[in-house]
């Protein structure tokens, strides 16, 4: 704003003090403000530095933007000022996790807000469940055949012997061999009988079978004599 003193051009008339408001453009020439209009950005990346695609950005808990296929989001059209961007949890890739994050941004004049998120890779253990004949080498999967893994997580073999845990953080794990099932009674464990990982972002093992092998007695076919 400025002030100064408003001259009626004629010589017969008494100055007067005038309030002249000077607005600026920006701000709407009728003296009614409003905010500046600008943008937040930012990317989704995992731990490995990829961009993940498809994760749902929140901003201010009303709008939502979904990344990219590089990981990338943005927002426009925001007024200037204090923002906040979060992850939604419940749209998060499968193979994916993220604790509670929260971006503050602030969109200003001289600069737009950016805000990044990261992700951790989740890992998977698979394997089967079988009983193999000694003579004939062939396996049949054991279905129902509860496996217990070191968190104390459960899961039961499928109608062909296999299992798999998934959506597992990185870390240390242990599976242990199942003490078998009603198909698996009077066959013998085949080593190993327990298996051990370190798991990376990432990292989806499979392979870690048990095994129980069942001896089959022959058939001995005698010559029958007269009687």
């Amino acid at each position: 704003m400025s002030y100064g003193a408003f001259d009626t051009g004629t010589p017969d008339s008494i100055p007067c003090e005038a309030l002249i408001v000077q607005a600026k453009l920006s701000f709407g020439g009728s003296g009614h403000s409003h905010a500046g209009i600008g943008g937040v950005s930012g990317r989704v990346t995992d731990d490995a530095g990829q961009g993940v695609a498809d994760v749902a950005v929140s901003l201010d808990d009303a709008s939502i933007a979904l990344t990219k296929a590089d990981g990338s989001f943005e927002f426009s059209d925001l007024e200037w000022g204090r923002h906040s961007a979060r992850l939604d949890p419940n749209r998060i890739p499968a193979d994916y996790t993220g604790a509670a994050q929260e971006r503050v941004v602030y969109v200003s004049a001289q600069e737009a807000g950016h805000a990044d998120f990261l992700l951790t890779r989740l890992c998977r253990i698979s394997g089967q469940v079988y009983v193999e004949s000694d003579t004939t080498h062939q396996r049949e999967g054991l279905p129902g055949v509860v496996i217990e893994l070191s968190d104390g997580s459960r899961t039961t073999t499928d109608s062909e012997g296999r299992y798999s845990f998934s959506g597992m953080m990185p870390g240390r794990y242990s599976v242990a061999a199942p003490s078998g099932g009603s198909q698996a009674d009077g066959a013998a464990p085949i080593p190993p009988t327990s298996w051990s990982f370190r798991l990376k972002p990432g990292e989806k093992v499979s392979g870690a079978n048990f095994g129980f092998l069942r001896r089959e007695r022959p058939v001995i076919f005698g010559q029958l004599g007269p009687s």
